[in-house]
């Protein structure tokens, strides 16, 4: 029964305890939270080391950038003045080759139509734009053949290598030369010849008797041109009796073809078809 009992008041005791105020007592609150917070505070607005080191390298690898960036602008201008240098360079060099090669193959026609315009050329007047016409295509053959002789004396060592590359030269020179005046005249011609066509008359048979006796006139010139062709090679005639006589076989060739050009156009409104 005593045990009841002490146990009992030992009891309230402990509730009396429990629901006993502080007796006036200040809490303080704990100062480590706020110590806590002031270091937090201070953390945040000082940099630590470890920000400093990060800072440090964020600003070193800035710089390398930087740096990095403006070696390859310097590179990248000295390739670009290089390419720049080269590239003028290229075509400097191929301006020079091209002109070179021009000068080889078509200066001689091009300094021909410097030195001269068609109007220089062509008369106007058809007598004289022919006879100069069939002159040009004859000196033109004249000078096939020089050209032809010169190269067979070089190969048998009469002339050395620069008096033939001269000489050669100069025949190409008055040889493209006067094919330049030969175009200009030619056109002067055909537009005449247009102009002036007329178309012979006939039976289709007595039209194609005149296209056989024509055939047999050209292969008569023909055997001519190349017998004055050979007469010229061998030295066998000067040069001007070959430009005279080659220029009337030129000519003669030159009528034959047109009538029979003309004959064969007429053959066609006939309804005749070879």
């Amino acid at each position: 029964m005593k045990k009841i009992i002490v146990t009992a008041i030992l009891g309230a005791m402990v509730l009396a305890g429990c629901a006993q105020p502080d007796n006036g007592k200040m809490v303080q609150p704990i100062q480590s939270d706020s110590i806590s917070e002031n270091k937090t505070s201070e953390s945040a607005s000082l940099p630590s080391s470890d920000d400093d080191a990060q800072n440090n390298t964020q600003n070193n690898t800035s710089d390398q950038s930087a740096s990095a960036n403006s070696a390859v602008q310097e590179n990248t201008s000295a390739n670009n003045a290089a390419s720049n240098n080269t590239g003028s360079n290229a075509s400097s060099a191929q301006n020079g080759s091209e002109q070179g090669n021009g000068a080889q193959n078509n200066g001689y026609q091009n300094n021909a139509a410097q030195n001269s315009s068609p109007s220089d050329i062509v008369t106007g007047v058809l007598e004289t734009d022919e006879n100069n016409y069939y002159s040009y295509k004859a000196q033109i053959e004249a000078l096939d053949i020089d050209t032809d002789n010169l190269e067979a004396q070089y190969r048998i060592g009469q002339i050395d290598r620069d008096t033939f590359r001269t000489q050669k030269q100069e025949l190409n020179r008055q040889e493209n030369q006067l094919e330049c005046y030969e175009e200009w005249l030619e056109e002067s011609i055909e537009l005449n010849y247009r102009a002036n066509r007329t178309l012979p008359e006939g039976t289709p048979d007595e039209l194609l008797a005149q296209k056989r006796d024509l055939e047999t006139d050209d292969a008569a010139l023909e055997i001519e041109e190349d017998t004055l062709k050979l007469q010229y090679r061998n030295g066998e005639i000067s040069r001007e009796d070959f430009i005279s006589k080659m220029t009337d076989v030129i000519r003669r060739e030159d009528a034959l073809d047109r009538q029979d050009e003309d004959i064969e156009d007429a053959l066609e409104l006939m309804g005749w078809d070879d």
